[in-house]
């Protein structure tokens, strides 16, 4: 790791260099913000220490030039005049940490090592954003057959409609066809057909012209005509209204649309990527869903596995979700037991991928010893398995549906967002295990 030293007293540059050379850094030291700025621009460095008053161009300010060159580069600034607003103003220009002289080397030292350590993880995480801003992690064989199939449909018109449990990820498969599509460069427009009222979730699809129903102050453009050259996303399909199954089975089939109230044909050059986790077959039995639109919709159907049937993924999310958040809260983990993983391994997920990253997230946020362990992980439903399978998930996904409950007070809203599922899975949950 290079680092770059600046100060205007020489003693202390020469104290720094000679301290942190020991430590295996490679240094390069200045007495001149202007000289240590030209070096900059030729040489990148990892890490940069810069006094804060200095003549000509003082730390502050030096500070500044850095971050418009490189805005990922941690700048620590030492100060013999560690007032608040002096911090403040550091900080505000990027600075990752202050340190009041005079100080200890192992105070400095604890300093370098978060600040490498955070850059590190930046890199980490733009790593991942370049090899698939929207990755779908996981190499087990469900896994790698769910990749190779959407890799073969991705760049194709074909409507997919995605099928799987609530949090097995459906929104991050539909997001990876539009990215492998030649559809990229367009717009990804997503609708939640559940989460919108009836009433609205029409002029919500195809707009509406001013004046068509009373609120309709101006027209409103619909996702249809936002998503136009690119990809729509309808998220939980299962719930629309059978009036709305009507209109969409026609935009389907014609390619065709009006606003609510307009009477002006619009041409929609849209793909279609639709997600459910409901059972469409026995909607369709029960005269809950139109079969017609099924068949529409189900032309390259994609299922993703629950993440109970692939356990042995739980390791590589863990590391995947630790990175992420580690990185978004700003807080680092330096040491993951393998009690912690194997006590993760130990739990059947029924709110799947998404009720983990939510379980990581709340851990690292409570972490206060940048480890992890099984002390991490206190819930009764982390337990052992039983010798019987199947008596196992059925009690280890009631007990933590209850303890969960327990915990908020009955608040089914509160404990549907912690699991990481919406409320009518949680409803079908409790009514599957009788819990009141």
């Amino acid at each position: 790791m290079r680092i770059l030293i600046v100060d205007d007293e020489k003693n202390m540059v020469e104290a720094l260099k000679i301290m942190l050379e020991n430590d295996g850094y490679m240094i390069n030291s200045f007495t001149s913000t202007e000289k240590a700025l030209k070096f900059f621009k030729e040489v990148s460095s990892d890490l940069i220490i810069t006094d804060l008053k200095m003549p000509i161009m003082d730390g502050i300010e030096f500070t500044k030039h850095i971050k418009e060159i490189d805005d990922s580069i941690p700048v620590i600034i030492m100060t013999a005049y560690g007032t608040v607003k002096t911090a403040v103003n550091a900080m505000k220009l990027g600075a990752f940490d202050y340190i009041i002289k005079p100080f200890e080397p192992d105070e400095l030292k604890i300093i370098i090592h978060k600040a490498l350590s955070f850059k590190k993880l930046l890199i980490e995480n733009k790593e991942l954003k370049i090899k698939n801003e929207k990755q779908y992690v996981g190499s087990s064989i469900q896994t790698e057959k769910l990749i190779e199939i959407t890799n073969q449909v991705a760049d194709t018109k074909t409507t997919v409609l995605v099928r799987g449990e609530s949090g097995t990820g459906k929104e991050l498969i539909a997001n990876l066809i539009h990215n492998l599509s030649s559809r990229k460069e367009g717009p990804f427009i997503k609708v939640n057909c559940a989460a919108i009222p009836e009433n609205l979730l029409e002029s919500e699809l195809f707009g509406h012209v001013k004046g068509s129903f009373t609120g309709a102050i101006k027209d409103k453009t619909g996702k249809f005509q936002m998503a136009q050259g690119g990809t729509l996303f309808l998220d939980e399909i299962g719930d629309l209204s059978p009036a709305l199954q009507s209109k969409l089975l026609r935009v389907l089939q014609e390619k065709q649309y009006e606003k609510v109230g307009g009477t002006t044909t619009i041409t929609a050059d849209v793909r279609i990527v639709a997600a459910t986790h409901k059972n469409l077959e026995e909607a369709i039995e029960k005269e809950e869903f139109r079969e017609d639109l099924f068949y529409r919709l189900n032309v390259f159907p994609i299922t993703i596995t629950p993440l109970r049937e692939r356990l042995e993924e739980i390791e590589e999310l863990t590391d995947h979700f630790i990175k992420k958040f580690s990185y978004e809260i700003g807080k680092e983990i330096t040491n993951v037991d393998n009690s912690f993983v194997k006590a993760l391994k130990n739990y059947t997920w029924p709110g799947n991928t998404r009720e983990l990253s939510n379980f990581i997230e709340r851990t690292i946020i409570l972490s206060k010893t940048g480890k992890l362990s099984k002390s991490d992980v206190n819930l009764k439903q982390f337990s052992k398995k039983s010798s019987s399978p199947k008596k196992s998930l059925e009690e280890l996904e009631k007990n933590h549906i209850l303890s969960i409950l327990n915990e908020n007070n009955g608040n089914k809203a509160k404990t549907a967002e912690i699991l990481g599922i919406d409320r009518s899975t949680l409803y079908r949950m409790m009514k599957r295990y009788e819990l009141d």
